[in-house]
């Protein structure tokens, strides 16, 4: 598989799922910088995980770049909000 399998997949799928699921409480105004950090810690693993898929040719190197990339980028959004606010 692209992604190095079910087990990877399922991991990647999950850690994207909370973090968006903490994204959507910080939104609502309830404990933001809290869940940010949060949800900053699940896509850092996210990345992590991505590279580690990589380094193991595991993950497709162009797919793995391209998610590495969009991963990175949310990060750093991310972080301008929790450091914003």
């Amino acid at each position: 598989m692209d992604l190095g399998g079910l087990p990877t997949r399922a991991r990647l799928q999950r850690r994207l799922v909370r973090a968006r699921s903490l994204l959507g409480v910080a939104r609502s105004g309830i404990r933001v910088r809290r869940h940010l950090r949060r949800a900053l810690l699940h896509l850092g693993v996210f990345d992590r995980i991505l590279r580690r898929g990589g380094r193991r040719g595991l993950i497709d190197p162009d797919l793995g770049e391209e998610m590495g990339g969009l991963s990175r980028g949310a990060l750093t959004e991310v972080g301008a909000l929790r450091t914003g606010s």
